[in-house]
């Protein structure tokens, strides 16, 4: 029950540090199959999913920071 409640709370630095894990998988076998295929298409799908794992970690950070001065307007 308390990791329950710890996961509620700090979901989002938990997302951050899987995407963290994943990318730098995804970035040493970019770097295997750079070193073994050389520019290859392979090597750009790599480095495009590596491009937008790294905007998803951006944007949870700036979540994070901005959590709680997002402001909401209502018209009436």
């Amino acid at each position: 029950m308390n990791m329950k409640i710890k996961y509620k709370r700090d979901g989002k630095f938990f997302y951050i540090v899987i995407l963290l894990a994943i990318l730098s998988v995804l970035n040493t076998l970019e770097g295997f199959f750079y070193c073994k295929e050389g520019v290859s298409s392979t090597f750009f799908v790599f480095e495009g999913l590596s491009i937008l794992i790294s905007l998803l970690i951006l944007h949870g950070i700036w979540c994070i920071f901005d959590e709680g001065k997002c402001t909401t307007i209502k018209k009436h």
